[in-house]
């Protein structure tokens, strides 16, 4: 299978490095120092689920000259969707098919403004960062993905899972886009929101009973959003809880991660989206709203110091 990976960072590079160690036709779309890195040194990947390391991959910067794949990934940032979209022109034929691995309730709706319905709804389950420029570290045992079509189950998509399969890839194929991404966001949005407005890690939140009401108490805010938003996800803040109570004490979702090297926030995407719809569908949110005040403060002050 031909693909390529736009936005290699930690997740792109990761599975991406998967489907080439199987054997498939990957070019990974990288930039700086981590696109040189790998033009240079190949990727070396430091796993739980077991390391690996390639000698050689293609990696490039742009994408114009490049032939049509059978699968584009979408891993970038959703507030870098404009430039993946360029980058991801060149690359789309009439059978590609594009898969977003992206945060948020809806990283398909700016795809499919582009591409049409040939984009597939994924959600990864895995913490995974650049250590070094191509050098990846996978700190934990859960790296799974999920698909979904949102016009129902695709023939296609089948045949996608199981190339992910063999790959070593946990992978599975669901019948309802809407539910699969909002019950990922649920989880990442509030526990994102709780932990990066703090700056603490899960075992710091574990800790602090007061810190593990207010996680439980956005993460069934974030459930009452996505019912009235129609995804079938009830019961989700629960097991979301549950899952979060499962983490090593260091664990640190992305949010928080990107907030300490001083990069842009994906508030927009995670909780600005949520605020969004629960006041559009007038469920209370009051607690969200509040973390997401103090986030966007945050990801304002980052940028500012970047420029």
């Amino acid at each position: 299978m031909r693909s390529a990976i736009i936005g290699a960072g930690g997740i792109g590079a990761y599975f991406g490095g998967l489907l080439a160690r199987d054997g498939h036709d990957v070019t990974f779309v990288a930039r700086g120092a981590h696109l040189q890195a790998l033009q240079t040194g190949g990727l070396t990947v430091y796993s739980q689920r077991g390391d690996f390391r390639l000698e050689s991959v293609r990696a490039v910067g742009a994408t114009a000259g490049l032939p049509v794949q059978e699968l584009v990934v979408i891993c970038t940032k959703t507030y870098d969707n404009a430039g993946a979209i360029d980058l991801a022109r060149p690359l789309v034929g009439p059978e590609t098919l594009l898969l977003t691995l992206q945060n948020g309730p809806d990283p398909i709706g700016p795809l499919a403004a582009a591409f049409g319905d040939r984009v597939l709804g994924g959600a990864c389950y895995i913490e995974v960062f650049i250590e070094a420029p191509g050098v990846i570290r996978q700190p934990s045992s859960l790296a799974d993905v999920a698909m979904a079509d949102p016009r129902g189950l695709a023939p296609r998509l089948e045949g996608l899972v199981a190339a992910f399969a063999a790959a070593g890839i946990r992978a599975r194929a669901e019948s309802d886009a809407r539910s699969l991404l909002w019950r990922k966001a649920v989880l990442i949005s509030a526990y994102g929101a709780v932990a990066a407005s703090s700056r603490q890690s899960m075992g710091a939140l574990r800790a602090s009973p007061e810190a593990w009401a207010l996680l439980q108490d956005v993460l069934a805010e974030h459930e009452a959003v996505a019912l009235a938003d129609g995804a079938q996800v009830a019961g989700v803040a629960a097991g979301a809880a549950q899952v979060a109570a499962s983490f090593p004490d260091g664990n640190k979702p992305s949010i928080l991660r990107d907030l300490e090297r001083g990069k842009p926030l994906e508030v927009d995407a995670l909780q600005g989206y949520v605020v969004a719809s629960a006041r559009r569908l007038g469920v209370p949110a009051p607690k969200t709203e509040a973390l997401w005040a103090l986030l966007k403060l945050l990801d304002q002050q980052n940028r500012a110091a970047a420029r």
